[in-house]
């Protein structure tokens, strides 16, 4: 241009200015879903002024805690080509630890370097079931219990808090119900040893079992462990199936043993128990061994009381016994022996009433030796003159 007016207009020259290192971080950096062991995330771009280059990939800085993160530092591929980038981009982290926190931060590279990172973002994994079994697991058998201690998982297997243990349980030759839960106080990265009791048991019954530690998951199971609970007295009686007499003294019973699951124990011996009701005598016994090994023990068998009162009443009841103690007794039977010829009746006086007439006077043999009803009496007599015969 001058005062003559604008000249001819020059050809117009393009030039590009370097390329730098991303002056500006990604936008937007956020969680998009998490599973136990996966995060995914998504950015985009820095604003276009401050990508300085074609973004080649962007580089994620992954910290763990309370476990490491395996890969620390990951690089994304940037999947298009476009200068300057806007399109939104999206990433899974793989093979994370189960409920781990994570802190994030991403940064955009171009063939200078990388660029700024984001601020960071935390994101906790989720829970999954224990992966191991509880450890050092020690029992001890009482008789409707046992006894347990144990240590947790190892931390890295934990998974999550630990708020429950589960015992799986199998008995022999009486069931109970296959599962016992335990809770406790949700603990996470637990070390202390824990103790409880399975309780609900059979007592001197075999038991199979298996422990699992629990968070929002049931974990792994130990592997099969194995106790009998200890004997206790048996808690129901015999049953009197029948009682009869057999003659004037003696009785027969029939008896059988306490239903199985109340035996508790091996049976080791019977003890029948009876007593007089009308002469008071002192009660007596009588033991009866059981020979069987079998347990629970399923036996019919049959006693006799012997040299027992006469046409008298007697209560009878029974008990069993193993090594712990006796079972309650069984409820009161009561059987009479037969009758029995009397004793001898007691003469008191005879008076001559006339020539053909005398009176006798007696009294009943006493009581111990009536041994049933008096029906009626005999009177013999024999005349001083034994030319004439006897009478009755």
């Amino acid at each position: 241009v001058n005062a003559g007016g604008v000249g001819v207009v020059a050809l117009v020259a393009t030039q590009t200015t370097l390329s730098d290192v991303p002056s500006g971080a990604p936008q937007d950096l956020t969680v998009t879903a998490f599973t136990s062991t996966n995060i995914s995330i998504s950015w985009s771009p820095p604003v276009p002024t401050e990508q300085n280059g074609l973004i080649t990939s962007y580089s994620i800085q992954v910290y763990g805690y309370p476990f490491p993160a395996v890969n620390s530092s990951i690089n994304a591929p940037c999947i298009t080509m476009d200068y300057p980038v806007t399109q939104l981009v999206t990433f899974t982290l793989t093979e994370l630890e189960e409920f781990n926190n994570y802190t994030i931060s991403v940064a955009a590279v171009n063939s200078n370097g990388t660029g700024p990172y984001t601020a960071n973002i935390t994101q906790q994994t989720a829970q999954a079931a224990p992966d191991m079994p509880p450890r050092n697991v020690i029992s001890t058998a009482n008789t409707t219990f046992i006894s347990l201690s144990l240590l947790p998982p190892l931390n890295t297997s934990q998974n999550g808090p630990i708020t429950n243990y589960i015992v799986q349980l199998m008995g022999t030759p009486f069931t109970s119900s296959p599962f016992f839960v335990y809770n406790i106080t949700p603990v996470y990265l637990a070390t202390e040893l824990v103790t409880f009791e399975v309780t609900g048991l059979e007592e001197y019954n075999n038991y199979t079992f298996s422990v699992a530690a629990a968070n929002s998951g049931v974990g792994a199971y130990t592997t099969d462990l194995f106790i009998r609970t200890l004997q206790a007295a048996p808690s129901s009686p015999p049953v009197i199936t029948n009682g009869y007499a057999i003659n004037s003294t003696a009785i027969s019973l029939e008896l059988q043993s306490p239903s199985p699951i109340n035996q508790n124990g091996p049976i080791t011996s019977f003890n029948v128990i009876y007593q007089a009701v009308l002469f008071q005598t002192q009660p007596q016994y009588i033991s009866i061994q059981s020979n069987s090994t079998s347990y629970p023990l399923v036996y019919n068998f049959t006693v006799e009381l012997p040299n027992l009162e006469e046409y008298d009443f007697y209560y009878i009841q029974v008990t069993a016994m193993n090594v712990i103690g006796n079972s309650p007794l069984s409820p009161n039977i009561t059987v009479q022996t037969e009758e029995a010829p009397p004793g001898l009746a007691i003469l008191l006086e005879a008076n001559a009433l006339n020539g053909t007439s005398i009176q006798v006077m007696w009294r009943a043999p006493i009581e111990v030796e009536q041994n049933g009803m008096i029906t009626s009496y005999t009177i013999t007599f024999t005349p001083i003159n034994t030319d004439i015969p006897a009478h009755g």
